[in-house]
């Protein structure tokens, strides 16, 4: 009887030894120290907004005038625990979190996705590929300091309905007059002119500005273009979150979560924030999730004393009083 009860005794301490190391030493991995912005010494994490070309590239945060590259630099330390070796992948995300809709509606004990937090602003990297990285093939125990970098920019999901005609720049005066001394150039156009002058009412230099504008404008129809700017970052708090997972936790994940300019079959984004923090990737065990502690507040500062742009497609006709036209004050594209 006793030898059983120390054979049955031996053999749970076995199994329990058996799992405890599979466990720490198997399929698995540790992550920690998680710094998003480690280049960006400002104690109380506030960043002003940048504005100088903002109206030709969008907003960016950061822009190269306030950190080297325009990226913040992000660094975080993992252990691979795989006794194969394994390579892990990781991504970092970020969201507005002053101007969002919560991530879950919760009933009873589920937290089910908030369909209106898909409206968030929330992104990833900042280029083109949004995917997740990779750390390369790690032997066992080996451990690594990962340092890699991002950005916030406008329209980080890449949505269709932000790309359009290039509306980043004005119209110049010059490019105004080269294009009426074109038409006056032309004689049948000229004539044209004359006609269509005298069935609008307007002298034949109103008709011909007329139709300057209107060409430059409509040849800008045919440009397409990631309009940034049109889905700009908001000021506000924003969060920070790390995924690290491993190659076959990061091939099962949905695609608008592996790349956040992916939508799912349906059409419809997840967000990345709800689902890693209170859904499906809540509970994988062979991913790991970290929220910073360090969040950064952007705010933005408007100086009118800069001036006011006179869009001229919005006073198409000649002949408007521009009196008051100064060098901060008219239609010019430097100005813009």
């Amino acid at each position: 009887m006793q030898r059983k009860t120390r054979s049955w005794l031996l053999a749970a301490l076995l199994f329990f030894t058996v799992i405890f190391a599979w466990r720490y030493f198997g399929t698995g991995f540790s992550v920690e120290t998680f710094r998003p912005f480690s280049n960006f010494k400002a104690r109380d994490k506030t960043l002003a907004l940048d504005l100088t070309d903002a109206v030709y590239r969008g907003i960016e945060i950061p822009t190269v005038k306030q950190l080297p590259g325009g990226k913040f630099i992000f660094t975080f330390k993992a252990k691979n625990r795989n006794l194969a070796g394994q390579k892990l992948f990781y991504k970092i995300y970020y969201q507005n979190e002053s101007y969002k809709f919560q991530e879950f509606i919760a009933e009873k004990k589920f937290k089910y996705e908030n369909p209106l937090c898909t409206r968030n602003f929330y992104g990833s990297w900042g280029e083109t590929d949004n995917g997740f990285h990779s750390t390369g093939e790690l032997s066992w125990n080996e451990e690594i300091s990962v340092t890699d970098s991002f950005r916030i920019v406008g329209n980080p999901r890449n949505e269709e309905i932000y790309f359009g005609r290039d509306d980043r720049s004005g119209i110049s005066a010059r490019a105004i007059a080269n294009m009426v001394n074109y038409i006056r150039s032309r004689e049948d156009w000229v004539q044209a002119m004359g006609l269509k002058a005298r069935e609008n009412g307007v002298t034949l230099d109103q008709q011909i500005y007329r139709d300057a504008v209107w060409q430059i404008d409509d040849a800008r129809k045919f440009a397409q273009t990631n309009n940034r700017w049109k889905r700009n970052p908001r000021t506000g708090k924003y969060k920070f979150m790390l995924v690290v997972t491993t190659e076959a936790g990061f091939k099962n994940l949905p695609p608008s979560v592996q790349n956040v300019t992916r939508r799912e079959h349906d059409g419809s984004f997840i967000n990345p924030f709800y689902y890693f923090l209170h859904g499906m990737g809540s509970v994988d065990k062979g991913t790991q999730t970290l929220l910073s502690d360090e969040a950064l507040t952007v705010v933005a500062k408007f100086s009118p004393g800069n001036g006011v742009y006179v869009d001229p497609f919005e006073f198409i006709q000649a002949g408007n009083d521009t009196a008051a036209y100064c060098a901060t004050c008219g239609t010019d594209s430097l100005l813009y």
